[in-house]
């Protein structure tokens, strides 16, 4: 009789904890295990903190405890637990929400301008929620509209925000921002179960303008888009109006322009280069003065910011697919400024160098960046998925220092050296196969000495347009196994010619290199292609040709591309 009452009592105590934990297992081993959902609550053992879940405790001897699992915002879980010799207890429990509601209610300060928009956004511990306007006041004025054409309407508009919010019981953050309005944070208690009220009341913010800050401290007003444009941004705290003016360093003013209406917290101005009768300034420095009121223009904030105009820095898109900056097959000795970039996607189809007509579709994505005005690197990857299952990949990079550069004058050069331009570059590139991909990456490690000779340069409406021959002699340590495996090298030769025009860059580049392992002529292969960038967006297409020694196979191949220089 003793022992079925003890074998009734052990089933019922196992029902008690079914019911008590989510899961409730035991396993070879010794202690005690307990996992919660969430994590990072207190776990107490006969009133004890012990840690915080996941717990785990392989020392506690046997028999039995009482367990409280306590994290704030849910509701505690208690339960009991008998540990045997020889076995471990392992627990995992489902925490609840403590829940309490918050009526929150926004509302202007009485003597706040009555036209002066109240679109405020509410953050919750940092996080926004929706809150959407419930009811307004109409406050009739004696004001007759119709008397005053461009006067106000005859009432004003109070909206008073009210919402209801169901939230985790403890501390919140309370968080109101609105345009014009100065910014609210309160912290509030909320209790289970119970109903917090909270009134806040917004008043108007006073006019400050921060934060202001010149993009770029050099830039050419001959770069196409916002490339041309000195870019300058600040803040408002409320609306305003402001002025741009442009100064030059004997302090005369040669540009000014009235900003947009402030409408929100965050602001630009851009300057073109150009003087009151849209001429292109001179190389030199300028100062920019921002200035910036709300209701008088006495009473402005300015701030004056320094900026060189210098018609040598050029950012013009080149391809980068090959992991070599330039046209498709031959590099340039061009550098973009110092800390700028850009990123390159490139897709080409048809009949690719080395590749079946339609049978794989290359891809490539190219980055290109300048430590220096001087210094360049490019990066590029290249994949060449093949339709009947099988993959080809590359990828490779190069550095290239500038020597020398042509001058970027409108006037165009006076002399062979201002029309010159040289550098040295150095490139490595590995890929299943080689010795090149599809787009002209080299594998293995490759030497090369860009050069350029502007033969023309003049001025137009959309800006300096040039025309220039580049020729590169190319050494390139590479194998058809895409990885150099020889120590003699392929030598080769890859030319072209480029042309620019405010937004618009064209070529036609070709390659040709001897192999010398095999002692022969390597692929001939030619692009010609198309660039256009209006701003910092650019969008390539181009087309190419290939043939093999004794014309044993040829290719036409196309493609296009797309990416951002700045």
């Amino acid at each position: 009789m003793k022992r079925c009452c003890f074998l009734l009592l052990f089933l019922l105590y196992f029902v008690f904890l079914s019911f008590a934990v989510d899961r409730y297992e035991e396993v070879p081993g010794s202690g005690l295990f307990i996992e919660s959902v969430p994590s990072g609550a207190k776990v107490f053992i006969d009133g004890a903190e012990r840690g915080l879940t996941p717990y785990s405790n392989s020392s506690l001897n046997s028999g039995e405890y009482n367990i409280r699992i306590n994290k704030e915002g849910y509701k505690d879980r208690r339960f009991r637990v008998v540990i045997r010799r020889g076995s471990r207890v392992e627990i995992s429990v489902d925490l609840e929400e403590t829940k309490g509601q918050l009526m929150l209610k926004l509302s202007k300060d009485p003597e706040s301008p009555p036209f002066l928009e109240f679109n405020p956004r509410v953050f919750i511990d940092g996080s926004r929620i929706p809150f959407p306007a419930s009811s307004t006041e109409r406050t009739d004025t004696s004001i007759e509209s119709e008397s005053l054409p461009d006067s106000p309407p005859d009432y004003v508009t109070t909206p008073l925000y009210e919402q209801n919010l169901n939230l985790a019981a403890g501390w919140h953050t309370i968080t109101v921002e609105a345009f014009g309005w100065e910014k609210i944070s309160t912290r509030i208690l909320v209790e289970e179960d119970n109903v917090q009220k909270l009134d806040l009341v917004v008043k108007p913010s006073v006019f400050v303008m921060t934060n202001t800050t010149l993009r770029k401290k050099r830039f050419n007003p001959r770069n196409s888009g916002i490339l041309g444009n000195a870019e300058i941004n600040f803040t408002v705290s409320a609306p305003g109006t402001g002025l741009l003016e442009v100064f030059d360093d004997n302090g005369t003013l040669i540009y000014s322009r009235a900003l947009s209406p402030f409408i929100a917290r965050q602001q630009q101005a851009l300057w073109n280069g150009r003087d009151t009768g849209s001429g292109i300034v001179n190389d030199g420095h300028y100062i920019l003065r921002i200035s910036a009121w709300q209701d008088n223009e006495t009473e402005k904030q300015s701030t004056e910011l320094s900026v060189q105009v210098d018609s040598s820095i050029t950012i013009r898109p080149l391809g980068i697919a090959s992991s070599v900056a330039g046209l498709f097959l031959v590099p340039s000795p061009e550098a973009l400024p110092a800390l700028s970039y850009q990123i390159d996607g490139s897709l080409i189809a048809g009949k690719p160098l080395q590749q079946g007509a339609w049978e794989s579709l290359p891809f490539a994505i190219g980055f290109r960046f300048s430590f220096l005005d001087n210094l360049e690197t490019t990066i590029a990857f290249n994949a060449i998925p093949v339709f009947s299952g099988d993959y080809d990949l590359g990828i490779g990079g190069s550095l290239k220092w500038v020597l020398f550069r042509p001058l970027n004058t409108k006037t165009g050069s006076t002399s062979f050296f201002d029309s010159f331009g040289m550098a040295a570059e150095l490139s490595y590139g590995w890929a299943t196969t080689g010795p090149y991909t599809a787009f002209g990456m080299g594998t293995g490690l490759g030497l090369r000495l860009p050069l350029m000779y502007r033969i023309l340069q003049g001025t137009a409406d959309k800006g300096i347009y040039s025309f220039n021959v580049l020729l590169s002699p190319l050494v390139l340590w590479a194998s058809e196994k895409g990885h150099p495996d020889t120590s003699i090298p392929r030598p080769g030769i890859e030319g072209g010619v480029l042309f620019n025009y405010g937004s618009i860059t064209s070529g036609f580049s070709l390659r040709w290199d001897y192999d010398t392992d095999a002692q022969r002529s390597g692929p001939l292969v030619s692009a010609l292609e198309f660039k256009f960038s209006p701003s910092s967006f650019v969008l390539s297409l181009n087309s190419g040709f290939w043939v093999l020694p004794d014309a044993k196979d040829v290719g036409v191949f196309f493609g296009v591309g797309l990416g951002i220089i700045y």
